[in-house]
């Protein structure tokens, strides 16, 4: 009875174990984390033999590899020196980014890491350096020295291509925090917010009549869209951030404007850019947009190679909107909230503790 009263014990305590630790993981405050560039960790490991030209191209399509080191790691440096500058830069480097999270000098990257591993149902208690993660594969420890070197950093390569030809880019940071880039493919809109946002948030697209609107005068007619973001059924009235829209056009036009729509009048109107088929502005809300052009060189303002957001007067207004029968509006959207959740392992070892107790008094009575 003893034995088995000891397994249930051991048991509960590890449950009350994990758990505690994926609370402790969630709680990642990612703005406290510290990256580093590439160039900036080759300097910090003092390595001098590296060239960034194919890595520095352009391309829009670059994977994100993810890799935690630690300062004075060997394993690291060797990584870093003897394959990544000598063989990975020459051979994927057009294809990759390095983003890189010590370990030593900052206190949240570490749960970054752990959070990382209990994401892939790996044992986040125990790792090696580096620790490297690229979309759902990961890799550590000695991969320059050892014996088979070469077949672990083929398959390093491997999980690169196949990550990089992939339509399901998988990354593990987006999955822990969200994502900055969302689209609705039934206009082919795209909003790119300044901070993560929750990354099952769907933007959604429909287009408004609104040809009837009182333009500045040379100014047609473009198209008009009401432009939200939802969670489930709810929409989510972004606020106090920054967000890029992008809006395919296929009439041309020398100057083009973006109206934000209320009341059936525009309230302001932002400066726009025109790039490949696209107007691109930023406003700090979503809402009912629309888009006019002139030919008209005499004009004030539109196209602009270096738009800045104007002020916008009706934001204390849009985010106090009330609540209607057929739409039920969740919270602004916020930074991530970031907490130990310390109540919660007090109240956990109390009841461990209490159940160890527990059962050492009734085995103590059996035996009486």
């Amino acid at each position: 009875m003893k034995k088995k009263l000891s397994i249930i014990v051991s048991i509960i305590l590890l449950l009350i174990f994990t758990i505690s630790f994926k609370v402790h993981a969630a709680g990642v405050d990612l703005s406290q984390c510290v990256k580093e560039n590439l160039e900036t960790t080759f300097r910090t490991e003092k390595i001098t033999n590296y060239d960034l030209t194919k890595y520095n191209k352009a391309n829009d399509k670059r994977i994100n590899i993810y890799v935690f080191r630690k300062n004075g790691c060997q394993n690291c440096k060797n990584f870093y020196e003897f394959y990544v500058a000598n063989k990975l830069l020459n051979s994927h480097g057009d294809k990759i980014k390095i983003i890189t999270y010590e370990l030593t000098t900052n206190s949240e990257n570490p749960k970054l890491l752990s959070a990382a591993k209990t994401l892939l149902n790996q044992q986040a208690a125990t790792y090696s350096t580096p620790s490297i993660f690229i979309g759902n594969k990961t890799f550590e420890g000695d991969l320059v020295t050892i014996q088979d070197a070469a077949q672990k950093q083929a398959e390093i390569e491997a999980a690169i291509d196949s990550l990089y030809n992939s339509s399901n880019r998988y990354d593990i940071i987006e999955e822990l925090f969200g994502k900055n880039v969302f689209t609705d493919n039934s206009a082919n809109i795209t909003l790119t917010s300044d901070k993560r946002l929750d990354k099952n948030y769907t933007l959604k697209v429909s287009e408004v009549d609104n040809k009837n609107l009182k333009l500045e005068d040379g100014y047609n007619y473009i198209i008009s869209y009401d432009i939200s973001m939802y969670n489930g059924s709810n929409i989510v009235p972004l606020s106090n951030g920054s967000y890029k829209i992008k809006i395919p056009v296929n009439v041309k036009y020398n100057t083009y404007k973006v109206g934000y729509v209320k009341d059936g009048k525009i309230q302001e109107d932002f400066k726009a850019t025109y790039n490949n088929g696209n107007i691109e502005f930023t406003t700090s809300h979503l809402s009912e947009y629309v888009i006019y052009g002139t030919n008209n060189t005499n004009t004030n303002t539109g196209v602009n190679q270096n738009p800045n957001l104007e002020t916008d007067k009706d934001e204390t207004k849009k985010t106090n909107i009330k609540k209607t029968a057929k739409t039920k509006y969740v919270e602004n959207e916020k930074n991530p909230k970031t907490f130990d959740a310390i109540y919660v392992y007090i109240v956990l070892l109390v009841i461990g503790c209490s159940t160890l107790i527990g059962s050492s008094i009734l085995s103590k009575k059996k035996r009486i």
